[in-house]
């Protein structure tokens, strides 16, 4: 029983140890890049005929007509990780998103910041610094 015990209590810590006690959430590490780089914000992205997004965090997708965009939903939209190339939905035109009346996946666009390649792999890195870029 004293085996057992010491065995289990040295797998928890093990566990624990293993991972970070506290972990910045997403969207606080893209607001803090957005504010560090200074990225201005524009009104309407043109839209292309394969326009796609990838997913930053549960408020902010990448998204990628002719050039690369970072956008900011009014509130966290849970509906943004299962899919990478969905059109938006349209208010106004199918020619334009515009920021504070579309919305993708049904979220409100609050904010769109045009980006460019490096600073779009940088995003990738801070939010998801093991995963594989292109």
């Amino acid at each position: 029983m004293k085996y057992l015990t010491i065995l289990s209590v040295a797998f928890v810590l093990g566990a624990c140890a293993s991972e970070p006690l506290y972990r910045v959430p997403s969207n606080q590490i893209v607001d803090d890049y957005v504010m560090t780089a200074q990225l201005g914000e524009i009104d309407l992205i043109r839209k292309g005929n394969h326009d796609t997004w990838q997913y930053v965090s549960d408020r902010y997708v990448i998204y990628s007509s002719n050039k690369d965009y970072l956008v900011e939903f009014r509130k966290d939209c849970a509906d943004l990780t299962d899919n990478s190339w969905v059109p938006a939905d349209y208010i106004h035109d199918h020619r334009n998103l515009r920021a504070g009346e579309d919305t993708i996946r049904g979220c409100i666009v609050q904010k769109i910041y045009p980006i460019v390649r490096d600073q779009r792999d940088e995003l990738r890195h801070l939010v998801m610094p093991s995963a594989q870029q292109n």
